[in-house]
């Protein structure tokens, strides 16, 4: 049964963090950019909008939709198979993505106009690795109303990321790297605050124990992700 209390409370922490979060992917730009230089934004930037695709649906459209499959499951055990039937077929997908990406990354920066951002590409490809367990974690916890751990593990995870990011801008610059290598490493650090999100979440997760998934139920998952999980993500 809903608490009106914490669900209440774990309403308004979801928004502070969506707004926290969304302060720091702002702010850390002045610094990236003095940093960088104006030619090291603009490496980072051109290719940003696919890292922020795979941000958005593991962070936002992915749990809403495992999480309303999951209050609709029947009993604790079906509850699980949904979960982890869920994180299986998120994780086809993601491994057919960087696949697909990491072949393309040439083409797609012949696209953009540049060449040398093939290799920040396929960079930007390993964080969608990340998305199957950051969205299900986050999906477990909505649907039993409990905002909190993807409010926290979202604010600690931008944090971490944009501390790793700078301390990497430091250094690369510090040793003559060009743009194009500080935008790897920016990226890089993506993968580090995604790691950090999936290890706070996964300590907080007590329930989600193995349990084998029944086919019917994968491929009931795989038509509601594909259907409704990309409108969400992508509206």
């Amino acid at each position: 049964m809903r608490s009106p209390s914490k669900f209440a409370t774990g309403v308004v922490l979801f928004a502070l963090a969506g707004y926290l979060s969304k302060f720091i992917s702002f702010a850390y730009r002045v610094p990236y950019q003095n940093i960088a230089g104006d030619f090291g934004l603009y490496a980072y930037q051109t290719v940003y909008p696919f890292a922020a695709i795979v941000a958005s649906l593991g962070m936002y459209a992915m749990p809403v939709v495992i999480a309303k499959i999951g209050v609709g499951a029947q009993g604790p055990r079906r509850k699980l198979e949904v979960l982890w039937g869920s994180f299986y077929v998120l994780l086809g997908l993601a491994v057919i993505l960087v696949v697909t990406m990491w072949m393309l990354a040439p083409v797609i920066a012949r696209l953009l106009g540049d060449m040398e951002l093939a290799p920040t590409l396929r960079v930007i490809s390993l964080s969608y690795l990340l998305m199957p367990a950051l969205a299900v974690l986050r999906g477990s916890f909505q649907s039993v109303d409990d905002l909190r751990p993807s409010a926290i593990s979202q604010v600690l995870e931008n944090l971490v990321r944009v501390t790793v990011l700078l301390i990497a801008l430091l250094i690369g610059v510090r040793f003559g790297q060009d743009a194009y290598t500080l935008s790897r490493y920016a990226y890089g650090a993506t993968l580090v605050g995604g790691v950090i999100a999936i290890v706070i979440l996964s300590l907080w997760a007590k329930q989600l124990r193995l349990v084998p998934v029944q086919p019917a139920t994968l491929r009931s998952v795989l038509r509601i992700l594909l259907t409704t999980g990309f409108a969400v993500g992508f509206a």
